[in-house]
Protein backbone atom coordinates (compact mmCIF):
# COMPACT_ATOMS: atom_id res chain seq x y z
CA UNK A 1 0.00 0.00 0.00
CA UNK A 2 1.34 3.78 -0.74
CA UNK A 3 -0.29 6.85 -2.00
CA UNK A 4 -0.17 8.44 -5.26
CA UNK A 5 0.03 12.56 -5.47
CA UNK A 6 1.58 14.03 -7.87
CA UNK A 7 4.19 16.62 -6.24
CA UNK A 8 7.70 18.34 -7.89
CA UNK A 9 10.78 17.78 -5.82
CA UNK A 10 14.28 19.78 -6.57
CA UNK A 11 12.45 20.11 -9.76
CA UNK A 12 12.03 16.86 -10.22
CA UNK A 13 7.83 15.46 -11.00
CA UNK A 14 7.36 12.84 -8.13
CA UNK A 15 4.08 11.13 -7.07
CA UNK A 16 4.75 7.91 -5.29
CA UNK A 17 4.08 8.22 -1.15
CA UNK A 18 5.58 5.18 1.06
CA UNK A 19 5.35 5.09 4.72
CA UNK A 20 8.77 4.18 5.82
CA UNK A 21 8.06 3.49 9.72
CA UNK A 22 5.90 4.11 12.00
CA UNK A 23 6.88 5.13 16.02
CA UNK A 24 4.54 4.63 18.45
CA UNK A 25 5.26 7.10 21.97
CA UNK A 26 2.91 5.58 24.48
CA UNK A 27 3.98 7.98 26.67
CA UNK A 28 2.64 11.42 24.70
CA UNK A 29 0.03 8.72 23.32
CA UNK A 30 0.85 9.91 19.64
CA UNK A 31 1.95 8.11 16.75
CA UNK A 32 5.19 9.41 14.21
CA UNK A 33 4.77 8.22 10.94
CA UNK A 34 7.39 8.63 8.27
CA UNK A 35 6.44 9.08 4.67
CA UNK A 36 8.77 9.02 2.04
CA UNK A 37 8.87 10.06 -1.20
CA UNK A 38 9.98 8.45 -4.15
CA UNK A 39 9.79 9.69 -8.29
CA UNK A 40 7.47 6.41 -8.40
CA UNK A 41 6.40 3.14 -7.80
CA UNK A 42 8.88 1.74 -10.52
CA UNK A 43 11.86 3.35 -8.50
CA UNK A 44 10.29 2.11 -5.35
CA UNK A 45 9.94 -1.12 -6.28
CA UNK A 46 14.28 -0.90 -7.33
CA UNK A 47 15.54 0.30 -3.97
CA UNK A 48 13.91 1.19 -0.87
CA UNK A 49 16.95 3.53 -0.37
CA UNK A 50 16.16 5.77 -3.48
CA UNK A 51 13.73 8.50 -1.94
CA UNK A 52 13.84 11.92 -2.07
CA UNK A 53 12.39 13.18 1.12
CA UNK A 54 11.51 12.01 4.15
CA UNK A 55 8.29 13.68 6.14
CA UNK A 56 6.92 12.99 9.60
CA UNK A 57 3.91 13.95 10.69
CA UNK A 58 2.25 13.10 14.38
CA UNK A 59 -1.05 11.71 14.95
CA UNK A 60 -2.78 11.43 18.08
CA UNK A 61 -3.12 7.49 19.60
CA UNK A 62 -0.65 4.78 19.38
CA UNK A 63 -2.85 2.63 18.03
CA UNK A 64 -2.13 2.74 13.96
CA UNK A 65 -1.61 0.37 11.56
CA UNK A 66 0.01 0.71 8.29
CA UNK A 67 -3.63 0.84 6.93
CA UNK A 68 -5.32 2.88 9.11
CA UNK A 69 -2.26 5.20 9.03
CA UNK A 70 -2.86 5.68 5.53
CA UNK A 71 -6.28 6.47 6.15
CA UNK A 72 -4.69 9.22 8.17
CA UNK A 73 -2.61 10.95 6.29
CA UNK A 74 -5.18 11.09 2.80
CA UNK A 75 -6.89 13.20 5.65
CA UNK A 76 -4.36 15.28 6.11
CA UNK A 77 -4.54 18.88 3.93
CA UNK A 78 -0.62 17.94 2.64
CA UNK A 79 -1.85 14.67 1.15
CA UNK A 80 -5.31 16.30 0.11
CA UNK A 81 -6.27 14.56 -2.98
CA UNK A 82 -4.20 11.67 -2.44
CA UNK A 83 -4.96 8.19 -4.14
CA UNK A 84 -4.05 4.94 -2.89
CA UNK A 85 -1.89 2.98 -5.07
Amino acid sequence: MALSKSTSYKGIDANYWKIHKLDSNTLYNQTVIRVALYKDKATRDASQDDYFRLDSFALNGVDFTRETAYKALKAMTAFDGAQDA
